[in-house]
């Protein structure tokens, strides 16, 4: 998910402005509010209920917590991690299990019961196991599995501790005559005696033992050591929210409750909204500790203090997931149903035309499958001859034609005239312009012979000259402005000539100086070169092959035939493609 507060108005110009009011509601699903709240990191301790007794203990309730450091979780496992959960809605689980209940007049029924689950988000304890109860039939006597397990009766099995994650330990084995202790959170159940020891807390900075073994018939003491809240092998029954085991007896005590215990930075939650359950909420120097102890279910809702990328009313955002722009009108977000175009070579109306465009991309759309010329008006129909491949820029998305060897560039199918009046645009990046005498050409045409008439639009790199160069009847005419240029910078360079009189050169929109000429027939400098095709990224002449390919990248190329246009347009045109090249 990456969500981007709109800042810069630009991000979000589509065109036609729309008001709220128009735009469809979004579902709850569709739309992102980034006003949400950071996240919580919480601690807890859950507890769940602890096993009933029979003739064996019952088993301790699961014992599960991220507060302290070391082997302090049930079953001597690790600490568990500290939660990092989300303030806001929808909230997050929290069940107090009870306790099992005990057997009443051991031998005749089944084991007794075990305890109940508790939870916390994502945190579940496991009931203790209910213990083994001496009934007519010898699996009565076996103890229940569970958070710890509970103690058995008769020689028979002992409750074991659930696994992954391991909350407990197992119970004890009973004789004929006496039943084993439950498992405790921090032991086993012993044989035929005392019930597991349980675990200490300090999560509200005062040590409670929680989640002791009960004893086993006749005469087992409850767990010790840490954990003195299981039922003694009397029958008692543990103490509520203990999650300890119920006690061994003809008639069994019952398990304790359990218990959720949640510890956070107070500076971290502005309020907290609990539903179905009713916390005590103590303060420990800069914590909050929040104790639920009823049996049940419900829910806590955290507000956060500090809500972080908060937006106010009428601001927009991008949503990456969408694709779409969304406005938060201080009650709904609404989703902009115009699509976000990153890349606007794609999708603009060009201030100028008609041109022939070479462009490989197409920016108008209609020919983008394809190399198909797009013409207006339709004058004029070709296709570039060769099989063209262009590479797309990982980073802005234009397309562009890469000729960096001395090849054929893009021979065109069709040769009509520039006329007395034309304009060639082109979107040039060099590779070199410094080096050796290459003639960078970006646009040109030779004739089919080797009479030596041609002309071509290209970089000069051993003059350091923009140049239309041409070579008619009577003498070589070339006209120039001297420019500086750079290695792998795009450049916008148009050339613009005015009724064979004057030639008028642009550089990024901006006028590079204007050429008279003096010499020979001008008649002859713009017009058609008969018998060969113009190229693109080159010019040829002939059986004399390939001249001066333009060792760069073009983007684009558009040549107006009798068009030639004047410096506004020619600024248009640059302020309308220069986002294409990466410049602002």
């Amino acid at each position: 998910m990456a969500n981007t507060k709109i800042t810069n108005p630009e991000l979000f110009n589509l065109g036609d402005s729309t008001s709220a009011t128009q735009l469809p509601v979004m579902t709850t699903t569709e739309r992102i509010a980034m006003d949400a709240p950071p996240t919580l990191n919480i601690d807890y301790l859950v507890v769940a209920g602890g096993g009933g007794g029979g003739l064996g203990g019952g088993g301790a309730g699961g014992y599960r917590t991220s507060f302290g450091t070391g082997n302090i979780n049930g079953g001597n496992t690790p600490v568990e991690n500290t939660l990092t959960l989300a303030t806001g809605s929808p909230g997050y689980t929290v069940t107090i299990g009870d306790g099992g209940a005990g057997i009443v007049g051991n031998g005749t029924l089944n084991q007794s019961d075990s305890g109940n689950n508790s939870v916390f988000s994502s945190i579940t304890s496991t009931g203790g196991g209910g213990a083994g109860t001496g009934g007519s039939s010898g699996s009565f006597n076996a103890g229940v599995n569970g958070g710890s397990g509970g103690g058995s009766h008769n020689n028979y099995t002992a409750g074991a501790a659930v696994t992954n994650p391991t909350q407990g330990f197992s119970g004890g084995i009973g004789t004929n005559a006496t039943g084993g202790g439950g498992g405790g959170a921090g032991g086993a159940g012993n044989n035929n005696t005392t019930g597991g020891v349980g675990l200490d807390s300090l999560i509200t900075d005062t040590s409670i033992p929680y989640a002791g073994g009960g004893g086993g018939y006749p005469s087992g003491a409850a767990s010790y050591g840490g954990g003195a809240a299981g039922g003694a092998g009397t029958g008692s029954s543990a103490a509520a929210n203990t999650g300890a085991g119920g006690g061994g007896g003809v008639n069994g005590g019952a398990g304790g409750s359990g218990v959720v215990i949640l510890r956070y930075p107070t500076a971290d939650v502005a309020s907290y909204t609990a539903t179905g359950l009713t916390p005590t909420e103590t303060t420990v120097g800069t914590n909050t500790v929040l104790s639920f102890t009823t049996v049940g279910t419900g829910t806590i809702t955290f507000a956060s203090s500090t809500p972080t990328n908060a937006i106010s009313t009428g601001e927009m955002i991008f949503n990456s997931d969408t694709d779409k722009v969304e406005y938060w009108d201080g009650t709904k977000w609404y989703g902009i149903t115009y699509e976000v175009v990153l890349n606007p070579c794609y999708n603009y109306t060009d201030p100028v035309t008609p041109y022939i465009n070479f462009n490989l991309t197409d920016p108008l759309g209609t020919n983008a499958s394809n190399n198909v010329l797009n013409i207006s008006p339709a004058t004029y129909t070709g296709q570039i001859t060769q099989t063209v491949a262009p590479t797309t820029d990982a980073t802005l998305g234009y397309k562009y034609f890469d000729e960096p060897t001395w090849d054929n560039g893009l021979q065109l199918s069709a040769t009509p005239s520039l006329g007395s009046y034309g304009t060639i645009i082109a979107w040039v990046k060099f590779d070199s312009v410094t080096s050796g005498t290459q003639r960078h050409s970006i646009f040109g045409e030779g004739d089919s012979g080797n009479t030596s008439k041609w002309m071509v639009f290209r970089y000069n790199n051993g003059t350091g000259k923009i140049q239309w160069s041409c070579n008619g009847s009577t003498a070589n005419r070339t006209c120039d402005v001297n420019k500086t240029l750079s290695n792998n910078v795009w450049y916008q360079i148009a050339f613009v000539k005015n009724n064979n009189s004057t030639a008028q050169f642009y550089l990024n929109g901006v006028s590079a100086g204007t050429t008279l000429y003096s010499v020979g027939s001008t008649t002859e400098w713009f017009n058609n070169i008969s018998g060969n095709k113009w190229s693109w990224g080159s010019f040829q002449r002939g059986t004399y092959g390939v001249y001066d390919p333009m060792y760069a990248k073009s983007g684009s190329l558009k040549v107006f035939v009798d068009t030639a246009l004047s410096a506004s347009q020619i600024l248009a045109d640059y302020n309308y493609t220069k986002t294409c090249y990466g410049i602002s």
